[in-house]
């Protein structure tokens, strides 16, 4: 009888234990996303570039794996081209290493390199013209991985159904305007995956 009563009191201190550390871990990380919102509106958000960099150096070495899961946020309010660069190698390394696993880049290996397939297909096609077939590469990126650099706003904020039906029935000019103003939205805003080669070939479109 002592011996039951001694395992369900062991039972329940690993219980309440766990509990605890459950608990614990969970005001961690609550503590740590408050510090990486503090960050970003106290020192990223419309700060100077030389800030800009230095906040994210903090970023990356005091809070990474909160960094990866937000650096999206961080990467479309970059001052300049060189910072949006170093985001995306940062954060790509944390999540390919798999050392840093956030709530937004938990996807399989394999459905990692699925998406980036796709992604790289829908900006070529993008860079050719081909809209219609681009919005379908970026919503099938974004159907395997819907965080996955900017799949999401590429695919449902840039091109939109109403800009695609527009493009597929304007004349040659009306697409050439309409395509470059796409690839200038790009550019400006959701570049982020787009390999050094394809954004030059936007960049030369979009003049």
């Amino acid at each position: 009888m002592n011996t039951k009563l001694e395992e369900k009191k062991l039972a329940l201190n690993q219980s309440l234990e766990s509990t605890k550390n459950d608990l614990a871990a969970r005001t961690q990380e609550e503590t740590n996303r408050f510090e990486v919102n503090k960050l970003f509106l106290g020192h990223y958000q419309n700060a100077s570039a030389t800030v800009q960099r230095h906040t994210i150096d903090i970023l990356v070495t005091l809070y990474p794996e909160q960094f990866v899961s937000v650096a999206k946020i961080f990467h479309t309010a970059a001052q300049t081209p060189q910072i949006r660069d170093e985001i995306q190698r940062a954060a790509s390394a944390a999540a390919e290493t798999g050392k840093f696993l956030a709530s937004g880049l938990t996807a399989l290996n394999a459905s990692s390199s699925d998406v980036a397939t796709l992604e790289g297909q829908a900006f070529t096609a993008l860079v050719s013209g081909d809209i219609v077939n681009a919005k379908k590469l970026f919503l099938k990126a974004y159907d395997i991985f819907p965080t996955y650099h900017n799949v999401d706003e590429i695919s449902h904020i840039v091109l939109t159904t109403q800009v695609v039906s527009e493009y597929s029935t304007a004349d040659s000019a009306g697409r050439s305007r309409l395509l470059k103003q796409i690839l200038r939205t790009v550019i400006h805003d959701y570049s982020w995956g787009s390999s050094p080669a394809l954004l030059n070939q936007m960049q030369s479109k979009a003049r």
